[in-house]
């Protein structure tokens, strides 16, 4: 059968109709919910001469941030409705902001016990790629708390951009066995020598899986060692 006699057949069945018709009611009730989440804080950007950001989805598709936009948006973060992960896409708009950005909303919203792991997760992206000040020393704490999970993923990149080359790897060694893989990959963009022979000797600890990961940071350290030597 065709693929078009197919899609005929199924717009015969009654089911697959309801289906749709109810698919389709709720995408368009999700539409009206968003545009009312979104409408004040688009308005609040035109009040303050933003007129190129019509939507969340326009937020994620700029290449950089100004100062300006940057601070609009930690003003929002706090009060904006997250119905559908639109606080989340503030915080990864965030990432891409040119200059220094204050991190205290970041790191309380972090440290809430009510916010999700997907959004920490965010959080944490966004901490390792843009430039947020006063973060080092909430940063290590980070690390000493006796629960961590996948939401500090993203952290444990930030270590190597905020904390000087011995605290970093004093830290990344401590949880190397909690993040293998990210921490490897951490020692491979600051690591020296014996960082190097470090990572060689715990690659032999891990499953095949993990073991293949470990070694490609193994290499990419080889690599930039060798072309900081010439």
């Amino acid at each position: 059968m065709r693929a078009i006699d197919f899609i005929k057949q199924l717009e015969q069945n009654a089911e697959y109709v309801k289906q749709q018709q109810e698919k389709e009611k709720k995408m368009n009730e999700k539409a009206s919910e968003l545009k009312i989440i979104e409408e004040p804080f688009i308005n609040d950007l035109n009040s303050n001469g933003i007129h190129n950001i019509k939507n969340g989805g326009d937020l994620l598709r700029l290449k950089k941030i100004d100062d300006k936009l940057a601070k609009l948006l930690l003003i929002w973060i706090p009060k904006i409705d997250d119905k559908y992960n639109f606080k989340e896409i503030l915080i990864r708009a965030l990432a891409v902001s040119e200059g220094l950005i204050d991190g205290a909303i970041l790191m309380q919203l972090f440290d809430n016990e009510e916010t999700s792991p997907s959004l920490k997760w965010a959080i944490g992206n966004t901490i390792a790629c843009a430039n947020v000040k006063d973060v080092s020393t909430w940063l290590q704490k980070k690390f000493t708390a006796l629960k961590v999970g996948k939401e500090h993923e993203m952290l444990v990149y930030a270590l190597v951009k905020y904390l000087d080359h011995r605290k970093a790897c004093e830290i990344l060694r401590r949880i190397f066995d909690t993040y293998p893989l990210q921490a490897a990959d951490a020692f491979s963009m600051i690591g020296d020598y014996v960082d190097l022979k470090y990572l060689e000797n715990q690659s032999d600890n891990y499953n095949k899986e993990l073991r293949t990961g470990i070694n490609k940071s193994i290499k990419k350290l080889k690599a930039r060692l060798s072309r900081n030597s010439r």
